[in-house]
């Protein structure tokens, strides 16, 4: 729910997210010239809050967006052998969740896919001599 306030000559705009720590945090702006200009642009910020900013980028497979993180910052930020091991890591991932828009993954649904992916990769530390 958004909240207006008139402070001074200006109305501002207020809203509750979530809890951190267990306080309570609010994402607020202030300096619009009339109430209904507030009204709107909270209900804009509350609705971007709450889809999470949903843009025609979170219709994206989460394939292709892999494809996308690892040219636009991975390949910049690593060295190439680590990003060689980290591409092989994700065909499994790719395979498994590739298939999914990144808007409709969930925690629920992004811990069952890592649990798949964890049986079928085998982790064994190193043997050092």
């Amino acid at each position: 729910m958004v909240n207006i306030r008139k402070r001074g000559k200006v109305y501002q705009y207020q809203f509750e997210i979530a809890k951190v720590d267990g306080k309570r945090k609010y994402i607020s702006k202030s300096g619009f010239k009339a109430k209904n200009e507030a009204l709107m642009a909270g209900m804009k910020a509350y609705d971007e809050y709450i889809n999470g900013g949903s843009t025609k980028d979170s219709q994206m497979s989460y394939f292709d967006y892999l494809d996308y993180w690892m040219k636009e910052y991975f390949e910049i930020n690593y060295k190439y052998s680590t990003v060689k091991r980290y591409k092989e890591t994700f065909k499994v991932l790719k395979e498994e969740m590739g298939k999914y828009k990144l808007s409709y993954i969930t925690p629920f649904l992004l811990n069952q896919s890592l649990l798949k992916i964890s049986k079928v990769l085998s982790f064994e530390p190193k043997k050092t001599v």
